[in-house]
């Protein structure tokens, strides 16, 4: 019993692979060969906007770092009250305009009170996000109501009423709707046709008024799951005695949500937040992201920095008990540290000293 404990351990670990196996196969399978690294490693250069070599990229991080840091301290004072050496972020105080009541009220009187039905297929008149959503098996609909069920499938959907409530409410049968679930609402067409949408709207002029597109947040919003579920975990803090899901959602500065993944609850958000920004179907020209304290870990400024984007948390609570990093301004000496074992947020080994 001892052995077999040890083993699941450092089965879990990588330290013991089993040939063949796909979930605790050998670790180094993950990781480009020599001959590999070399073809795709210039490819990557041109695409993430970093160095060739590590060291050129720590000589670059350090210099970025060092003069960031001769700025912060020149800001210090702006916004922050130090007492007995602890530095408290002063919140910002918003002015409150009656007037703007008074406009907020007369831009809703303009607002047209539409159905939702009627929004699915405006937009679709816009951006054709239903030509996204294809036959499984190639098929061409030859129905004149295709459009219709597609759109009365959607909607069941993303009210989350299901089938049978929609065919009920709706002219429509829970079969015909049934059937296009089946076939023409899977996760990969959805994406793409999510993706259109969001593209369609980041052309539009008034989206820029929100912001420019280059910057997006990420966050989690868990729900109770009362099926069965293999992804549903148990979180009593969120869920009392059921068990439930996480919705990770990305969304981009124009307000528009290019992303959402269903993940555990259990599981710290930052282990997700990579996961739209490089797999996003819509080539937004995002070079910034930030998060909630959840979304970060040291781990992930490094994981940012070597794809070519910055991370900017919004870490609560951190700016009296945060440590700040600066990494030295000084030749990287090869022949003691090799650049391609460093670890981020880690410097070099200092030189031994030469016997006399």
């Amino acid at each position: 019993m001892a052995t077999i404990y040890e083993l699941r351990d450092r089965l879990r670990s990588g330290d013991v692979w089993v040939h063949g196996a796909s979930r605790y196969a050998d670790p180094a399978g993950l990781i480009l060969s020599e001959e590999r690294l070399v073809d795709v490693r210039a490819d990557f250069h041109l695409l993430t906007g970093t160095a060739i070599t590590a060291a050129t990229h720590l000589h670059e991080t350090r210099t970025a770092i060092a003069e960031r840091a001769v700025r912060l301290e020149e800001r210090l004072g702006d916004g922050i009250d130090i007492t007995d050496s602890k530095p408290t972020l002063i919140p910002l105080r918003s002015e409150h305009d009656p007037r703007i009541e008074s406009i907020r009220w007369a831009i809703g009187g303009l607002l047209p009170r539409v159905d939702l039905a009627d929004v699915l297929i405006e937009v679709d008149s816009w951006c054709h996000y239903t030509d996204q959503l294809t036959h499984a098996a190639g098929a061409t609909p030859r129905s004149v109501e295709h459009r219709r069920l597609l759109f009365a499938a959607v909607l069941a959907q993303a009210c989350n009423l299901g089938i049978s409530a929609m065919g009920e409410i709706s002219d429509v049968t829970s079969r015909q709707l049934a059937w296009t679930t089946d076939w023409h609402l899977r996760d990969d067409t959805l994406r793409r046709a999510v993706a259109q949408i969001v593209k369609h709207h980041h052309r539009l002029p008034g989206a820029s008024v929100w912001g420019s597109g280059i910057m997006s947040s990420s966050d989690g919003q868990r729900f109770p799951v009362p099926v069965s579920s293999i992804t549903a975990t148990a979180l009593p803090r969120y869920f009392n005695r059921g068990r439930g899901v996480q919705m990770y959602t990305w969304t981009l500065d124009q307000h528009s949500q290019y992303g959402s993944k269903i993940v555990p609850a259990t599981v710290r958000d930052a282990v997700h937040v990579l996961d739209e920004l490089l797999d996003n179907e819509a080539d937004l020209p995002i070079t910034e992201h930030t998060t909630d304290t959840a979304g970060y870990t040291d781990l992930i400024f490094g994981l940012f920095d070597l794809v070519g984007l910055t991370f900017s948390p919004r870490l609560q609570d951190q700016a009296g008990s945060a440590r700040l990093w600066i990494m030295p301004l000084r030749r990287v000496s090869t022949r003691h540290w090799s650049g391609s074992c460093c670890r981020a947020g880690t410097s070099p080994p200092k030189p031994r000293p030469a016997r006399r």
